[in-house]
């Protein structure tokens, strides 16, 4: 156990596997915390790159409060998931309105792995997760390590990769998914945008994949080209989503 020391008192962090993950105890993010404590949140997250929070009971202005501790919040362009009083969250439910479930997954766009908003031109800092109702068994949420996947990759890809930017297009992205189209409204607010294919992250200094579902084809290639090229990546990579990937409920 991994302990991080705040001067509102001492939150744990337990490692959920050997490659990222840690489960956070001692804290409820209900409550206001303090500098010490978010400084002590921040730390564990750049060290597990994925942190769980087990048995909290957060209302919806509670969750936002909470996360906007760590920066602006951003209100996703697709406004048919919004909260009605909180804009800021993404609802994803397969319950109607009389109060019976569907038996179908409401969004079928976020059943392939993807990087949450990186079809904006300010990528997200982290998405944050609140599971209200979930199944006993199954349905978990799914997480792999970027930086663990660049780290594996051959020299001679990485050094083919540098400097390559990726256009992320997430109007493609739902299309290809199954999803209907986004609206001409909602296009025009979510262009596609380019990012670098190799990033380093700002808080780590470490390097990382940023390629995902949203991906359409690389910068300054032919589409067809580009596309081939986004799978050649993908597939040199791929082992790691496969034996390093831990799962989240």
């Amino acid at each position: 156990m991994v302990a991080v020391q705040a001067v509102s008192g001492s939150i744990s962090v337990t490692p959920i596997s050997g490659v990222m993950g840690g489960e956070v105890h001692g804290i409820d993010l209900s409550r206001p915390l303090s500098d010490a404590t978010l400084k002590a949140i921040e730390a564990a997250f750049h060290q597990h790159k994925l942190l769980r929070f087990p048995g909290q009971r957060l209302s919806e202005a509670q969750q936002v409060a909470f996360s906007r501790c760590f920066g602006d919040l951003q209100i996703h362009v697709l406004d048919q998931f919004r909260h009605p009083q909180q804009p800021e969250i993404y609802v994803l439910s397969n319950v109607d309105k009389t109060g019976r479930t569907t038996g179908r997954h409401p969004d079928r766009g976020t059943l392939v792995w993807h990087s949450d908003l990186s079809f904006q031109r300010r990528p997200a800092l982290a998405t944050i997760l609140y599971g209200i109702e979930v199944p006993r068994r199954g349905g978990e949420t799914l997480f792999t390590d970027m930086v663990a996947a660049y780290d594996a990759l051959p020299e001679k890809m990485k050094l083919r990769i540098d400097g390559v930017r990726a256009i992320h297009d997430l109007d493609y992205s739902r299309t290809r998914a199954g999803e209907p189209p986004m609206t001409p409204k909602q296009r025009a607010e979510a262009p596609p945008v380019d990012h670098p294919l190799v990033r380093t992250h700002p808080g780590t200094g470490r390097k990382l994949l940023y390629i995902s579902h949203h991906v359409s084809h690389m910068e300054g290639m032919p589409v067809d080209e580009g596309r081939a090229d986004r799978k050649s990546t993908r597939l040199n990579s791929s082992h790691v989503s496969e034996s390093r990937m831990p799962s989240s409920a």
